[in-house]
């Protein structure tokens, strides 16, 4: 393990490097020379600039063209070249595009690998849940990993079943997916020998990990990872801690313990991430680990809530994500939004031009409907605000 030292002597190394040899190549920061004078990133100077930012000049119409194609199937894959293109919505409600080229994949599979999969010289079976698959997730097998990837737009029943005839040792999936998969297994604990859970893209609740800790017979891994990059996770102690090596974190703090934390990614090429503001607030923690890099106590405000109705004796569930992803993607203006659910009724606010209201609520009642949901949307004239001063994009009052 590296010392403390050592671990800043290395991220100085690659920030001048960072500098010197990669922002020249982006049009949009090939002027700025020293670090400070970098200019204070978020989604929408990522957005508005797409184009020059990226080193390749890959227009952000055409990404996000590709990216919408190959996640509603039609196209085979998400790649303009070798270049793989994902697509996010985000905490903050507009949609988020990332370029990745063939050795940042490369980079990324080695980080996972050693940080938070572990090498093993017998081959594993990995069961990866997603919303769409991607060419970097892909990019994971090899002889020593069996990939598979469950698509969480599809019935979980199937999925478990699925599982039960694959028997996984690694399962990748979001809490609250993983908690479904435990109601539909009804199931005390997990019937095979497992040897990873790991948790992505949500919030992991104290309570949540301790159901699924209970049900696995093991502890719960964690990995923080957006569309800014794969930024942190667990160690043996099962702490979080943010992968220092690579990530340069600015810190706004909000008081003695929490922050809001800017990123600057040295291993994003194709795509430089450059202060860039998360959404998320960060609440510093501590670690006896040998690991020398920065411990996150939790990460707060990315708790979203799941729906839920009784139809029948039967609950149906729809995942934030589902909610989340609708909304941006049914119109290019919409800028912010929120959705309630209170009782049966579900509660809309968006923040767009005047036909955004209406593309989102179309496509909320045709996502209710295919899931055989009869509900009434009604149009909030403004959003909810916790005390707190926090505004979650969705929120179930149930």
């Amino acid at each position: 393990m590296r010392s403390k030292l050592g671990l800043r002597i290395v991220r100085g190394i690659r920030r001048r490097n960072f500098i010197k040899n990669m922002l020249p190549k982006s049009d949009f920061y090939s002027r700025y020379k020293d670090f400070d004078d970098l200019p204070l990133g978020n989604k929408k100077l990522l957005m508005d600039n797409f184009q020059k930012i990226n080193i390749l000049g890959i227009p952000a119409e055409e990404a996000f063209q590709v990216g919408v194609e190959a996640e509603s199937g039609r196209r085979k894959d998400s790649l303009i070249d070798n270049i793989t293109v994902g697509l996010s919505s985000g905490t903050s409600g507009n949609r988020g595009i990332f370029l990745v080229s063939e050795s940042e994949r490369a980079a990324w599979v080695a980080s996972v690998l050693i940080r938070v999969i572990g090498f093993s010289f017998k081959q594993r079976k990995v069961a990866f849940f997603l919303r769409a698959n991607s060419e970097l997730y892909e990019s994971v097998r090899s002889k020593l990993l069996a990939f598979q990837y469950f698509n969480i737009f599809e019935p979980l029943k199937r999925h478990w079943e699925e599982l039960l005839r694959l028997k996984p040792n690694i399962i990748v999936a979001q809490p609250s997916v993983i908690m479904e998969l435990i109601k539909e297994s009804g199931l005390e604990n997990i019937p095979w020998r497992i040897e990873k859970i790991i948790s992505v893209a949500e919030v992991l609740t104290r309570k949540d990990e301790h159901i699924i800790s209970n049900w696995a017979r093991i502890e719960v891994d964690q990995v923080y990872q957006c569309t800014e990059g794969f930024l942190a996770h667990t160690c043996w102690k099962g702490n979080i801690h943010w992968n220092s090596d690579f990530i340069l974190i600015e810190k706004e703090w909000l008081n003695e313990n929490q922050y809001i934390p800017r990123i600057t990614d040295l291993k994003r090429t194709t795509q430089p991430i450059v202060r860039y503001a998360m959404n998320d607030v960060i609440t510093r923690g501590e670690c006896s680990c040998a690991l020398k890099s920065e411990v996150i106590g939790s990460i707060d405000g990315r708790m979203d809530d799941v729906f839920k109705w009784k139809i029948d004796e039967k609950t149906i569930t729809i995942f934030p994500d589902f909610l989340r992803r609708t909304i941006a993607f049914s119109n290019p203006t919409i800028t912010d939004y929120q959705i309630v659910k209170k009782n049966q009724e579900i509660y809309l606010w968006i923040r767009g031009l005047k036909e955004s209201y209406e593309d989102a609520e179309s496509s909320l009642m045709n996502l209710f409907l295919n899931k055989g949901i009869i509900t009434e949307l009604h149009k909030a004239k403004q959003p909810l605000v916790a005390s707190n001063g926090k505004k979650k994009r969705v929120i179930n009052l149930d």
